[in-house]
C-alpha cells in the first residue's frame, strides 16, 4: 500500500472486478495523530484499488488506512471478496521519473516481442444483455471469432441465435445478446475456436473451453418490464464484418445510455431530484417508496413545523393551487406526464414491479407547476426556491416556452442546483428561435434532445449545437403512469428524465462536484454519434458508466449512425408543420345544409356525413344553439333530415365507431355540458349514455379501435388537457394521459392508430 499526493494505491495478488467498487464509508484513512481525511473517490484499475483524498499528503505524514467490507466489498474477478484490515501503514512512493518510465515502455515492447504464452481467460461476468469475458492481457482487436464458435445453455437448455455480436475491447471479450437475461437466470457458455480464434496482441491463440458457469451481476434486476427498456442497457451492435475494424465501425442495432453497469458504482442514493411538473401518483407501486419525505413535517397537523413556510409538506407542494396535495387521484388524468418522468428517473429497482428507473434509490420531490396544461412563472419561480431551501440537488424541467423570461433565468441561475431542460418538441433550430429555458446560457443547465433506438434523433426534435448539450433516448419510452400502470410515451421530456437520472448517479458518487463540473462531465463522457453532428453540442448522447468512472472515460470515437435507420416520424408537438403532403387536389361544390349552423358536430357512417346540433341565428337575430339533425349524400348531393339530439347543443364532439354515431360534450346554451348520445341509424334515434367525468365544450373527439377519445375543450373560463376514453361495450369512461398542450376549438385526425390534435385557441404557459 503506497500514497503520494492525494492518492493512495492498495495493490493485490490478483486483478479485481473493476464494477465492486466499495462505499466511501467502508473506508478510513487517518493521518499522523489520527486525524481522519475525507475520501473523494474510489477506483478500480486491474490489481489495483485507488482513493483519492481532498487532501494532499505529505512524504513524512504517516497515512493509516482501514477496512470494513460493506455492503458492495471488494472481489476478484471470480466474485471472492477480499478480506478488510485495520490501521494497515501506507507507505510514501515518489513519482517515477521520465527516464525510468521510458526504460519500463521499452522493456513492455521486448516483452511484446518475446510473447509466446496464450492469453488466459481469467473470469467472465453477466451484466443484463452482455456477456463479459475477462483475459490476462489486452487481445487483438480484430481477432473476433464467429458467434458460432460460442455455445449458450440457459437452465440447461440449448439457446440459438441468441448472440448478436461479438467485440473486442481491452483484455475483454464481449458477447452482446439479443435480450436481458432475467434475474436468477442460470447461463453456461462454451467456447470452440474457429478459422477466427481470440489473439493476444502477439498473435498467440487462446484456448477453448466448456460450460462455463456465468454469475448474473445485475441479478437484482427481476423488474417485470426490464427486458424492454432498452434504453438502459451499452449500445449494442450486429456481428461486425470479417476485417480489421474497430468496435465503433459496426452497425449499431440499439442505442442505450449505460445505466446497468454504472449501478454498480452507484444508485442515486442520497440524491435528491425535484420534478417541476404536473401532479405526480406517489402511490404508484414504483414511485412510493422512492417520494421524498420531509421528515421534519408532522402529517395533517395543520402546522408549519419546520417553519418552512409550507404546512403540511410531506412530500413536496402543489403551487398550481398552493396547497400541500401533490396527488390528487380524483384527478390523476392531469398527473401522467410527471409521473411518467418520475418513473424513468426513480422507479424502484429490483422490487418485481414494473420497471427500473436510471438511479433506482435517489428521491423524487414532486413540485406541482402545472394544472390542466397551464404554469406560471411566479409557480416556477416559488418551485426552484423551495427545492434549494429543502435539499434537491437536481431540477427536471420537462417543459418550456418561447418567451425569454429574465426572473425565471435569475432564480435558476442564483439557486446553486442543476437543471435539466428539455429543448422541445416543434423541430426548430433553438439557437435561431429559442425555447426557454433549455436555450439561456447558464453553466447549471443542461439541455436535452431525443434520439430514437437507432440513435437517430426524433423528427419532432429541437436542436442547436450552441443550445443543445446532450440527447438521450426520447422514442417509446415505457414508464409509470397513475394507478399502478404503466405506458409508452415520448418526446424531450422524457429525454431530459434520463439525463436528470444520470446527474443523480454522478452526484451519488461525487457529491463535491461544482455545476460547471457536474455538466462538464456528463457532456465529455458521452458517446459521439454522427447522426447529431452540427445538431447537438460535441455531437453527444449520454453514457451514465462513463460518466462515472475516474479518471472520467473521454469517447473521441464518433459512432456512425446510418441516415435514417429506423426514424420513425415522431409524434411531438410543432407550430409550423413538420411536414407537408404535396398531393395536387381540387375542390368542387357540393349541396347545401338544409340549416346554416356553426359550432356543430359531423360524423361519417354508412358513406354519408351527419351534422349535428351546433347554434344558428334565430328570428331575433340572436344566437341561439339547435339540436336538428342532418344527413348529407355525397353521391345525390342532398340532404336529409334525421332524428334531432335530445339536448340542444353547440360545441360538441361527435364520433362513429362500430356502426354508432355519439354526440359527446358541449354547451347548452346555459352550461357546459358532460352529456353522450348514442344515434342508432337502423330505428333513427338517440339514446342517453354515460357521461364523460368533465363537462367541457369545444372538445376534439376520435374513434380508434373501438374505442372513443374525449380530447381538450373549454371549462370554467380556461382551456383544458384532460384526455378520457369511452368503451361502448362497457358504457365507460377512464382518465388517459394528458394533452401536452390545454386546448379548444381544435382539429382532430386519426392517422395509423395515432390520434393527431392540430392548432385550436391554446391556454397561455408561463
Amino acid at each position: 500500500m503506497t500514497f503520494n499526493g492525494a492518492k493512495i494505491e492498495l495493490v493485490y495478488n490478483e486483478n479485481l472486478n473493476f464494477n465492486s467498487l466499495p462505499s466511501l464509508a467502508d473506508y478510513l484513512v487517518q493521518v499522523n495523530n489520527g486525524q481522519a481525511i475525507t475520501i473523494e473517490s474510489v477506483g478500480i484499475q486491474k490489481n489495483t484499488l485507488t482513493l483519492t483524498l481532498q487532501t494532499i499528503l505529505a512524504a513524512k505524514d504517516i497515512v493509516l488506512v482501514s477496512y470494513i467490507p460493506g455492503t458492495n466489498p471488494v472481489l476478484d474477478l471470480f466474485g471472492n471478496q477480499t478480506a478488510g484490515f485495520n490501521e494497515r501503514k501506507a507507505e510514501y512512493t515518489a513519482i517515477t521519473d521520465e527516464n525510468t518510465v521510458s526504460s519500463n515502455i521499452e522493456t513492455v515492447k521486448q516483452t511484446k516481442e518475446l510473447d509466446r504464452t496464450s492469453p488466459v481467460l481469467v473470469g467472465a461476468a453477466l451484466n443484463a444483455s452482455n456477456i463479459i469475458l475477462y483475459y490476462d492481457e489486452q487481445l487483438k482487436p480484430e481477432s473476433i471469432p464467429a458467434i458460432g464458435d460460442f455455445r449458450l445453455t440457459l437452465h440447461d437448455s440449448l439457446q440459438a441465435s441468441v448472440i448478436q455480436s461479438v467485440y473486442i475491447k481491452g483484455s475483454k471479450e464481449i458477447l452482446s445478446l439479443n435480450r436481458p437475461v432475467a434475474a436468477g437466470d442460470m447461463l453456461k457458455i462454451s467456447y470452440t475456436p474457429g478459422v477466427s480464434p481470440v489473439k493476444d496482441l502477439a498473435g498467440n491463440k487462446a484456448a477453448g473451453f466448456q460450460d462455463l458457469l456465468i454469475d448474473n451481476t445485475q441479478a437484482q434486476v427481476n423488474d417485470p418490464h426490464f427486458s424492454e427498456q432498452w434504453w438502459l442497457l451499452s449500445n449494442q451492435y450486429e456481428h461486425p464484418v470479417e476485417e480489421e475494424v474497430e468496435e465503433q465501425n459496426t452497425i449499431v442495432t440499439s442505442i442505450g445510455i449505460d445505466a446497468v453497469d454504472a449501478w454498480q458504482q452507484s444508485e442515486g442514493e442520497d440524491v435528491i431530484v425535484a420534478v417541476l411538473d404536473t401532479g405526480i401518483d406517489i402511490s404508484h407501486e414504483d414511485l412510493k417508496n422512492n417520494i421524498w419525505t420531509n421528515i421534519a413535517e408532522i402529517p395533517g397537523n395543520n402546522i408549519d413545523d419546520d417553519g418552512n413556510g409550507y404546512i403540511d409538506d410531506l412530500n413536496g407542494w402543489n403551487f398550481a393551487d398552493d396547497t400541500c396535495s401533490v396527488h390528487n387521484p380524483d384527478r390523476d388524468y392531469d398527473e401522467w406526464h410527471g409521473t411518467h418522468i418520475a418513473g424513468i428517473i426513480a422507479a424502484e429497482k429490483g422490487n418485481e414491479k414494473g420497471i427500473a428507473g436510471v438511479s433506482p434509490k435517489a428521491k423524487i420531490m414532486p413540485l406541482q407547476v402545472f394544472n390542466s396544461g397551464v404554469a406560471y412563472t411566479s409557480d416556477i419561480i416559488d418551485a426552484i426556491g423551495y427545492a434549494k431551501q429543502m435539499g434537491a440537488k437536481v431540477v427536471n424541467c420537462s417543459w418550456g416556452t418561447t418567451s425569454e423570461n429574465p426572473a425565471l433565468k435569475e432564480a435558476m441561475e442564483e439557486s446553486g442546483l442543476v437543471f435539466i431542460c428539455a429543448a422541445g418538441n416543434s423541430y426548430k433550430h433553438i439557437d435561431e428561435s429559442p425555447v426557454y429555458p433549455a436555450a439561456f446560457t447558464l453553466e447549471n443547465i443542461i439541455s436535452v434532445a431525443s434520439i430514437n433506438k437507432t440513435g437517430n434523433l426524433s423528427l419532432f426534435f429541437n436542436y442547436g449545437q450552441n443550445s443543445v448539450d446532450v440527447t438521450a433516448p426520447g422514442e417509446n419510452i415505457l414508464s409509470a403512469t397513475p394507478g399502478d400502470s404503466y405506458g409508452e410515451s415520448g418526446g424531450t421530456s422524457q429525454a431530459a428524465a434520463f439525463v436528470s437520472g444520470e446527474a443523480a448517479l454522478v452526484l451519488s458518487k461525487y457529491p463535491n462536484l461544482s455545476l460547471s463540473d457536474l455538466k462538464n462531465r456528463i457532456r465529455a463522457s458521452s458517446d459521439r454519434l454522427s447522426s447529431v453532428t452540427g445538431k447537438v453540442y460535441g455531437s453527444d448522447k449520454i453514457n451514465c458508466t462513463s460518466a462515472l468512472a475516474e479518471p472520467i472515460i473521454i469517447n473521441d470515437n464518433v459512432i456512425q449512425i446510418p441516415d435514417g435507420q429506423g426514424q420513425e416520424q415522431g409524434t411531438g408537438t410543432s407550430d409550423n408543420g413538420d411536414y407537408s403532403l404535396f398531393s395536387i387536389d381540387e375542390w368542387n361544390a357540393g349541396g347545401n345544409l338544409l340549416t346554416a349552423r356553426e359550432f356543430f358536430g359531423t360524423a361519417v357512417l354508412n358513406d354519408k356525413i351527419y351534422s349535428i346540433g351546433g347554434q344558428k341565428l334565430n328570428s331575433q337575430n340572436l344566437v341561439g344553439v339547435i339540436d336538428s339533425v342532418e344527413i348529407y349524400d355525397p353521391i345525390s348531393g342532398s340532404s336529409t333530415l334525421a332524428s334531432s339530439i335530445n339536448t340542444d347543443r353547440s360545441g360538441l364532439g361527435t364520433a362513429a365507431t362500430n356502426g354508432k354515431i355519439y354526440a359527446i360534450g358541449g354547451f347548452d346554451g346555459s352550461y357546459h355540458v358532460n352529456n353522450v348520445e348514442e344515434y342508432n341509424p337502423a330505428t333513427n334515434t338517440w339514446s342517453n349514455k354515460a357521461g364523460m367525468s368533465n363537462r367541457r365544450t369545444g372538445l376534439g373527439v376520435a374513434a380508434v379501435n373501438g374505442k372513443i377519445y374525449a380530447i381538450g375543450g373549454y371549462k370554467d373560463r380556461r382551456q383544458v388537457n384532460y384526455v378520457e376514453e369511452y368503451d361502448p361495450a362497457t358504457n365507460t369512461w377512464s382518465s388517459k394521459a394528458s394533452m401536452p398542450t390545454a386546448r379548444s376549438n381544435f382539429g382532430v385526425a386519426v392517422v395509423n392508430g395515432k390520434i393527431y390534435a392540430i392548432g385550436g385557441s391554446k391556454a397561455v404557459v408561463l
